[in-house]
C-alpha cells in the first residue's frame, strides 16, 4: 500500500499545478471560466482512472499482456522527454 502513497504523490510531483497553466493559456483565454472548469475537471477525473488502473495493475499489464518490462518504458518515455526538451 506504500507504493501506492509513493506513486501518488510522485504523481502530483509530476502534475504541478503551477506549471500546469502554462500548458492550459491558450484554453484558458478561449473557454469562459464555467467551460473551462467543466474541461479540467473532466481531464483530472480521465487523468485519476488511468492512475488508479495503472497504479493497482500496471505491473500485470506491462508483464502479462505487453510482455515488456516496465524499466523499458521508462527509458523510452526519458528518451522522448530528452527529445522534446532539445
Amino acid at each position: 500500500m506504500t507504493a501506492f502513497f509513493n506513486s501518488t504523490a510522485l504523481l502530483l510531483v509530476l502534475l504541478n499545478p503551477f506549471l500546469l497553466i502554462i500548458y492550459l493559456t491558450d484554453v484558458v483565454q478561449k473557454l469562459d471560466q464555467r467551460r473551462f472548469n467543466g474541461v479540467v475537471v473532466r481531464a483530472g477525473l480521465i487523468a485519476l482512472a488511468v492512475f488508479v488502473v495503472f497504479a493497482l495493475l500496471g505491473d500485470a499489464i506491462f508483464v502479462r499482456f505487453m510482455q515488456v518490462q516496465f524499466a523499458s518504458f521508462q527509458i523510452f518515455g526519458g528518451i522522448v522527454f530528452l527529445l522534446i526538451g532539445l
